[in-house]
Formats: structure tokens, sequence, C-alpha cells
């Protein structure tokens, strides 16, 4: 009885953490972004400038700083309607990469900078 009931809470035990591990998503990158919407005039694209990035809650920021012309370019989901915002208006977004793969996610729209 003991040898029976020893199997099934080891059994349970290795169940609880390959769920546990299937569940589980690497984040390697976790950054907060925050910037202004810009239009870029006749070809009606529209660009976030941004000017701060702090650290997400997940992992840490890694993203350069130190060069003045670096872009980082994605394309924002029809559902953050970037462009039906003013320009000049303030967002954040948060940036995550995730097993691998990149995901944008826009947090706030029209914040303040301050």
């Amino acid at each position: 009885m003991n040898l029976v009931k020893t199997v099934l809470i080891a059994s349970a035990l290795l169940l609880g953490n390959l769920l546990g591990n299937a569940a589980f998503a690497e984040v390697t990158q976790d950054c907060i972004l925050t910037g202004q919407v810009h239009s870029s005039g006749s070809s009606g694209d529209i660009r976030v400038k941004f000017n701060d990035v702090k650290r997400g809650e997940k992992a840490p920021c890694r993203l350069t700083r130190g060069n003045s012309r670096a872009r980082v370019e994605f394309k924002a989901k029809p559902e953050d309607q970037l462009e039906s915002l003013p320009t000049g208006t303030a967002v954040q977004y948060r940036y995550q990469r995730r097993n691998g793969k990149d995901q944008w996610d826009l947090v706030n729209t029209g914040i303040s900078d301050t």
C-alpha cells in the first residue's frame, strides 16, 4: 500500500512540474517605452518617437540608448488606432521578448510626460 501511495504522490508531483513548465513562457526582455505620435506628411505613415525607456516587471530592458539615430520599428496593431490620435499625443508601449518572439502592447495614450 505504501508503494502505491508513493508512486501516486511522485506521479502527481511530476505531472505538476510538467504542466507548470508548459505554461511558463520565458520573458527575456521587458521594457516600457514612452513617446509621442507623429505623422509623416504625404506618405500618411504614423510614427512614434520614443524618448524614455524603463525596465518592465518581468525581465531587464536591454535597449541601446547611446545611439541617438537608433531606430526601433514595429507594426502597431489596428486596435491601437494611432492614426486617430493627434500629432504629439503621448503614448506608452510595453515591449516584451518572450520565447524569442517580440510583442508590442499599447499601455496608455494621452499620458503626461512628467
